[in-house]
């Protein structure tokens, strides 16, 4: 049995500079208005506090803590669900200390009910943001009203500190992924050791999916800090069904490659062999005629002469030629003209099978350089697959694991070094990943 093994890291690249100390942030206690249940008020106003403190950026200040912290009476007042005029929320802002507060109301619609949150800044005493959600039919789709509605009220101050992610992918055949930012596509992963595009994200939380045909999807929450820059390294975990396919595939070319490129190989020492026989054979074959015709001058008989046979006589070139045919060597004239004319239809046999064969030779070479240059490492990914002798099951769903434990996956902790180019062409920050 065998099981998917995923690797990936985060990279989370703080600026160099001390981070900023997290900004305090009010959240009233929701009025109540037209019957309204207080207690209803009071789930969707923990609920809202709970949803923002989720972000890591805020300090965020509930009502009961709103309560503690005021000293005087009339800010104690205040805060029983009465306080919605800008002047009020701007003083008890001053006294916080805070630059904005998030205060709502909850009304009721005949059997709905309407929640609505504003986002107050204080040093400007005026609302920079508002939403709200009606039709909500009971305290549980009030709560999860109040969560979203919390955060989509601070996306101006989330949107205004923003930072920016980097997507690196660390295996070959990921890049060209689609990279999806909460839930809504950002861009797409780039080469192995080119340097992505920044994607710009609100300073909080994001839910990061990375995906492509044949690989398990990636996924993995981040935290953006304010004005800094976050490197998200993925190594994508091919499919199964990926992994089969492409091991498949290019273990065939790569045979395909090895047995055409055998071809080419005998096919040229073939060549090569009936060359040299048909070379010996043609030799013996002019030198005859020449002492036939009268015309064995030396420099005749020299190119008719190979370095191992030297053809001193048409008796001697007969010889050679019933010796190469296959003939038996009697000597006669008659023989040896039967054996120049079948030195001459083999040579010319000899010669066709040479260009037969030479031919063939170099298409299979051809189809041998193709399917190599075609086909890819049938291993590449075996490193992603290992024996389970535990029986433990491979990831469900389709997903990849975020991070594997060395414990789990086996894998070796290496140190990578580098530095996160910033805006502006500047490299400031420095990361480390394991």
């Amino acid at each position: 049995m065998k099981r998917l093994v995923a690797v990936a890291a985060i990279l989370l690249v703080p600026s160099l500079a001390m981070a900023k100390k997290a900004p305090s942030l009010p959240v009233m206690q929701f009025e109540v208005t037209n019957g309204a249940d207080p207690k209803s008020a009071a789930l969707a106003t923990d609920a809202a506090s709970e949803s923002l403190r989720d972000l890591n950026v805020f300090k965020v200040i509930s009502s009961d803590d709103i309560k503690k912290i005021l000293s005087f009476q009339r800010d104690k007042a205040t805060l029983g669900g009465k306080c919605n005029e800008d002047q009020c929320l701007a003083e008890i802002g001053g006294a916080l200390g805070a630059d904005f507060m998030v205060s709502g109301k909850v009304t009721k619609l005949g059997s709905t009910l309407k929640l609505e949150l504003q986002l107050f800044n204080n040093a400007k005493a005026k609302v920079d943001n508002a939403v709200s959600q009606d039709d909500i039919k009971d305290d549980k789709g009030l709560v999860d009203a109040a969560k979203n509605l919390a955060r989509r009220a601070v996306a101006p101050i989330l949107e205004k500190n923003s930072g920016q992610l980097f997507v690196n992918v660390t295996a070959q055949g990921a890049d060209g992924a689609t990279i999806d930012i909460d839930d809504k596509t950002a861009g797409v992963t780039t080469p192995p050791g080119v340097q992505p595009p920044p994607i710009p994200l609100g300073w909080g939380p994001h839910h990061v999916r990375v995906k492509k045909e044949g690989f398990l999807t990636f996924e993995k929450d981040i935290q953006i800090d304010e004005g800094q820059s976050t490197t998200l390294v993925v190594t994508l975990v091919p499919s199964p069904d990926f992994i089969d396919a492409y091991k498949s595939r290019n273990s065939k070319l790569r045979i395909g490659a090895y047995a055409t490129g055998v071809i080419a190989i005998a096919a040229a020492g073939f060549a090569v062999e009936q060359n040299y026989e048909n070379s010996k054979l043609y030799r013996a074959y002019d030198a005859y005629r020449l002492y036939q015709d009268g015309n064995a001058n030396q420099s005749a008989l020299a190119a008719a002469t190979d370095t191992n046979h030297h053809y001193s006589s048409a008796a001697d070139a007969c010889s050679a030629m019933e010796r190469l045919t296959g003939l038996p060597q009697s000597g006669s004239s008659t023989d040896c003209a039967n054996a120049n004319q079948k030195a001459y239809q083999n040579g010319s046999s000899q010669l066709t099978r040479i260009y037969l064969v030479s031919g063939l030779g170099v298409v299979a070479a051809g189809t041998a350089v193709t399917l190599y240059i075609l086909s890819d490492d049938p291993h590449r990914y075996d490193s992603f697959l290992q024996a389970n002798p535990s029986g433990d099951a491979a990831p469900a769903s389709g997903t990849a694991p975020a991070a594997a434990s060395p414990e789990k996956t086996g894998a070796k902790l290496v140190p990578q070094f580098g530095f996160v180019p910033l805006q502006g062409g500047f490299f400031s920050s420095v990361g480390v990943s394991f």
